[in-house]
């Protein structure tokens, strides 16, 4: 009995892939092997993003203004690169293709690492930026996307996704919370 529990906790274990780097109160399973985890505390939010994928990859979430179209939204995107530093760029999407890099970037970097196929990759960021390229966070649903894919070498940039993708409604900050100074 033993070697079976162990047996189905392994199982479970690369199911469910690796706990986050803390106490999250939110989570949602995003797609097999994507999860996201997230906390609202005053007027910023942190999400964690964890992906099983091979070496040299990227995930992000986005905001979508058009449902869970991949466009117009405004992206985050993290990665570590061959160097294993730890990166995360605010982008955002007009057009079917690869987000552009915002000039001004609002998200804040907390932790980013690979480890045993997975990628964790975690960052902050104000819910209202006042940044024109940036979807407001508000209470109730809100049109989440997701994608992952993988690094130009020449570049270390995200390539476009193929078809690693997609789009849910999601409350990230429930109504009624404290949101904002």
């Amino acid at each position: 009995m033993f070697f079976k529990a162990c047996v189905l906790l392994s199982v479970c274990a690369g199911v469910f892939g690796h706990d986050p780097s803390e106490m999250y109160p939110n989570s949602n399973k995003l797609a097999d092997g994507f999860m996201l985890y997230w906390k609202v505390m005053g007027s910023e939010i942190t999400f964690e993003l964890h992906a099983t994928m091979a070496p040299g990859g990227w995930a992000g979430i986005g905001f979508s203004k058009n449902g869970t179209a991949m466009y117009p939204a405004d992206i985050a995107m993290g990665f570590v690169d061959p160097m294993h530093k730890g990166h995360c760029l605010d982008a955002s999407t007009s057009m079917h293709a690869m987000p552009a890099i915002d000039a001004h970037q609002d998200y804040t970097l907390v932790k980013a690492a690979y480890d045993h196929g997975e990628l964790s990759v975690a960052f902050s960021r104000q819910l209202n930026t006042h940044d024109g390229d940036d979807v407001v966070i508000h209470s109730g649903p809100m049109n989440v996307i997701w994608a992952y894919g993988g690094i130009n070498a020449t570049s270390t940039l995200p390539q476009y996704h193929m078809t690693h993708r997609g789009g849910k409604q999601i409350t990230l900050v429930m109504a009624g919370s404290p949101v904002g100074k």
